[in-house]
């Protein structure tokens, strides 16, 4: 009885050591298949930006890999998978993914074709995502004197620049179309860009140009006086070119075609001196200086003392 106990002993423990044998070989096994079909880390990873798209790449895998790509930024990740080792990562940073102005740590790492095994990530690489907005397109209506234009993705504002005899002019609006009868009136050629507070989004490049004809007309300066030093001084609603500066008793006019001009809020303040002309006890009056395409049928303002 007691052989019968011991033989048994044996061949369960025979059979132990077998199961256990058994499972290191397969073990082995397993990390061995591992070893073999994980692939090999991945070499490098570099990033390319253009003005509208911004690409993450790595040298292509000669097997049938596909490619993780990761961004970090401080203890957050995100992680994509591609099956190119192109990835473009532009609608990432539209949609808030990727982040407009912060610097991500990027790195690479090549997975087998079942999806489950990866190599290790390759050295990283900085990427701090910035992109130029789209131009406009603009078109005019001569009827409406007014240009328009479409929505540019991630634009704030836009600046419509005019041509002048002095260079070029700048408005900016939030709206999709403006109003040429605003501007100083003459032949244009107008142009409009895109931009945004975001410093990461460029202002577009101009978009096309249109060429316009414009009659404006000029508004009435809303005040004026002249001070002990005999300082002009007008707040005018828009920028004028000149100004006429006249005599009431003498009815001479005197044309004032240099002055310094100030923006306040919405207002224009002019200022210069007419000590040559001026005199205390004559009354004078100020207006803006019309041409054939500035007319000006509003009420001179009374120069107050």
């Amino acid at each position: 009885m007691l052989y019968n106990i011991s033989v048994s002993k044996r061949k369960k423990i025979i059979i132990s050591v077998s199961v256990l044998l058994s499972a290191a070989v397969i073990l082995t096994a397993c990390l061995l298949l591992v070893f073999l079909l994980k692939p090999k880390p991945a070499e490098r990873v570099f990033v390319e930006e253009g003005d509208y798209q911004i690409f993450v790449k790595t040298d292509a895998s000669e097997q049938n890999h596909s490619y993780r790509f990761k961004f970090a930024f401080g203890e957050e990740e995100f992680v994509v998978d591609s099956q190119s080792h192109i990835l473009d990562v532009t609608e990432h940073v539209w949609n808030g993914k990727l982040k407009l102005g912060t610097s991500y740590r990027v790195s690479v790492c090549l997975v087998e074709p079942s999806g489950v095994l990866a190599g290790n990530y390759s050295r990283e690489t900085v990427l701090t995502p910035r992109l130029k907005l789209k131009s406009p397109t603009v078109t005019f209506s001569e009827e409406d004197v007014r240009i328009s234009w479409q929505a540019v993705r991630g634009a704030d504002f836009y600046n419509i620049y005019y041509s002048t005899q002095n260079g070029l002019a700048q408005e900016k609006t939030a709206s999709l179309s403006f109003d040429l009868s605003r501007i100083i009136g003459g032949k244009h050629n107008i142009f409009v860009t895109a931009g945004s507070a975001n410093t990461f989004l460029k202002e577009s490049d101009k978009s096309n140009t249109i060429t316009a004809t414009i009659t404006h007309t000029l508004s009435e300066f809303t005040a004026a006086y002249i001070d002990r030093d005999y300082v002009v001084h007008i707040t005018s609603p828009e920028k004028v070119t000149a100004i006429v500066l006249r005599d009431l008793q003498s009815g001479i006019d005197f044309t004032i075609e240099e002055f310094d001009v100030i923006k306040e809020g919405e207002s224009f303040v002019i200022s210069f001196s007419a000590a040559g002309v001026y005199s205390q006890d004559k009354t004078f009056t100020v207006r803006p200086l019309g041409d054939a395409w500035n007319i000006f049928n509003g009420k001179a303002t009374v120069l107050e003392k």
